[in-house]
């Protein structure tokens, strides 16, 4: 799957158009006839595609466009393609009953909700009331954030309601909304830096807690690397913002907080000239911690 994704990279980046080898194809479908009998936690990671930032590390310049169109293309290929046993396995194991928490059991959820999120990239009606129903089920939260994590990626009421209702149930709960702001931090919405800004001002959001701070700005900076990696520079602006507003009150979740810029040389040339821009002006701000200068001197070399 890595070797094919680089492949097809290299041919957007060549301006060839994406095919679907049909070795993936294949591969995808025997693993996809064998989850009555195979191991389904092997499974799932069989089928699980690798994320952005992990292909971005596996390449020479990172390319964050050609990544994400690429990965893009393929999962919802393999979707259109495998469609029946996507679905079929998905309900299968989605009929099951009492909840338990046994090796076995949580295999099977996990590899039901990657067949869920190949099922999303279709974008249909019925599979976004498919993953809205399981969401509603609120059988055990594994499923809960399956639900909401291929939502969190669609422009569609479904994704509004249920993150609603997720935070109504569960806004007193301080560890479970860090998953809440997680989920949202993800999706590769085209506003998600102006959500992720509106909610650093969320009731349920402490500006000044490592585990908030981790769970929303953290996420957004290592795990969005479409969004974080904008072109405009505004996602590199905001980390700045954080790191610079931190440094004076805790400067250890300062330096963590900037150090995701410390592989800005590995970039394309506009990502470079931007996350340089943001690091220039950190290492010149008056009064500077030593934990937070030492990251950035060391990542300006």
């Amino acid at each position: 799957m890595i070797r094919i994704s680089l492949e097809q990279i290299q041919r957007f980046q060549n301006h060839e158009p994406f095919n679907l080898p049909s070795e993936l194809e294949n591969a995808f479908r025997s693993l996809l006839n064998q989850t009555q009998e195979g191991d389904s936690a092997l499974l799932a990671l069989a089928l699980s595609f690798p994320n952005e930032p992990y292909l971005g590390e596996l390449m020479d310049v990172i390319d964050v466009d050609a990544i994400h169109e690429t990965r893009t293309f393929l999962r919802k290929e393999l979707a259109q393609k495998l469609q029946p046993e996507f679905e079929k396995t998905y309900l299968e194991f989605q009929e099951e009953s009492a909840f338990k928490i046994d090796q076995q059991s949580m295999g099977r959820r996990s590899l039901k909700n990657v067949c869920l999120s190949y099922l999303s990239e279709l974008g249909s009606l019925d599979i976004r009331k498919l993953t809205q129903t399981q969401f509603r089920k609120n059988e055990n939260m594994t499923d809960v954030a399956g639900a909401l994590g291929v939502l969190t990626h669609l422009d569609c009421p479904e994704r509004e309601t249920a993150f609603s209702e997720f935070e109504n149930r569960w806004r007193k709960n301080t560890v479970v909304m860090d998953k809440w702001f997680a989920l949202q931090a993800i999706s590769c919405l085209p506003k998600t830096l102006d959500h992720v800004r509106k909610l650093t001002s969320h009731s349920a959001y402490e500006k000044n807690n490592p585990n908030k701070i981790r769970a929303l700005i953290s996420t957004f900076s290592r795990f969005n690397q479409l969004r974080f990696h904008a072109a405009d520079g505004s996602g590199y602006e905001f980390i700045a913002e954080q790191v610079l507003r931190l440094d004076p009150l805790n400067p250890q979740i300062a330096a963590r907080l900037v150090s995701v810029f410390n592989n800005w040389k590995k970039f394309t040339e506009t990502h470079k000239t931007k996350m340089n821009y943001q690091l220039q002006k950190i290492v010149k701000t008056p009064k500077l911690s030593g934990d937070v200068f030492e990251i950035v001197s060391k990542a300006l070399g």
